[in-house]
């Protein structure tokens, strides 16, 4: 019997609905340790950023799970990427965690960072919420990667219209 294109089988549409939810649970786990982390850093006035960012990555997946198209997919994933190279890698990676590399090389002084082309170290909340949304990332790029891989096949080519 040939199967239409967006049908999606029971069996693969558990392991769609596994690789989306894997996906989703690291994406937000990147988002509320970035809204954590930048809360702490720059106070009430990331709230509103806060709060979209933790709720547009659900919002998204739920929209890509009821329609399984493309633009939905895409959409997600064009999100999801945007965090992750912002807040995860330029952030999370260059602005903690190789700074605190550095730093602890440079025997965890203050006065030898001074010239180096990061931020000054901030409170222990601040790098570690920053070193962690860093291994969020791996973890989100990795299941990310499994969520495209699996869904690629599972969404219709063109929109029924």
């Amino acid at each position: 019997m040939p199967r239409h294109p967006g049908v999606v089988s029971a069996g693969s549409d558990r392991s769609l609905r596994a690789h989306a939810l894997q996906s989703l649970v690291t994406v937000e786990g990147l988002a509320v340790l970035t809204s954590i982390h930048h809360l702490d850093q720059l106070g009430i006035s990331f709230l509103v950023p806060a709060i979209l960012l933790v709720s547009l990555p659900p919002v998204l997946m739920v929209w890509f799970l009821k329609r399984l198209n493309r633009t939905a997919r895409w959409t997600y994933t064009v999100f999801s990427s945007l965090m992750i190279l912002g807040f995860g890698l330029d952030d999370g990676l260059w602005n903690h965690t190789i700074k605190m590399i550095v730093f602890s090389a440079r025997g965890a002084s203050r006065a030898n960072m001074a010239g180096l082309p990061f931020p000054p170290v901030g409170s222990v909340l601040h790098e570690v919420t920053g070193v962690l949304a860093f291994v969020a990332t791996l973890f989100a790029v990795y299941f990310g990667y499994r969520f495209l891989v699996e869904t690629s096949h599972s969404t219709p080519r063109k929109i029924p219209g």
